[in-house]
């Protein structure tokens, strides 16, 4: 159901992302509240799951990063062996083409030279 979603930037995996954050951020704070203990106890909790959690989405983060970095360079890297390749084949059609387009004219120009050329 989720799978055919995509975000504002037209990212899946960002939606899937914002939604596990949300969903994390909610379900800690409701677990906090439910339990039994003083409002210190509460509030250093509080402040111990957010830091833990900013560290785990930093480093989810700076994952997703260097992943989409690679797979860019990666994209980069056959995009110009995609283009040495097809200009290396429109290069051969041009030379084929040009052979052909001499040999046309060869022809062209002997035939219009026997013709000429009185019959004996």
């Amino acid at each position: 159901m989720t799978e055919n979603y995509e975000g504002p930037g037209g990212s899946s995996f960002g939606a899937w992302l914002s939604g596990f954050i949300l969903g994390t951020v909610i379900g800690g704070a409701a677990a906090l509240l439910a339990a039994p203990q003083t409002g210190e106890m509460t509030r250093q909790l509080i402040r111990d799951k957010s830091t833990e959690f900013k560290e785990k989405a930093k480093g989810t983060v700076e994952d997703t990063r260097a992943k989409a970095e690679q797979k860019l360079a990666e994209t980069r890297a056959r995009a110009a062996e995609v283009i040495k390749e097809t200009s290396s084949q429109a290069e051969e059609l041009a030379r084929l083409a040009k052979e052909r387009a001499d040999e046309v004219a060869r022809r062209s120009q002997a035939e219009l030279e026997q013709q000429r050329t009185p019959s004996e």
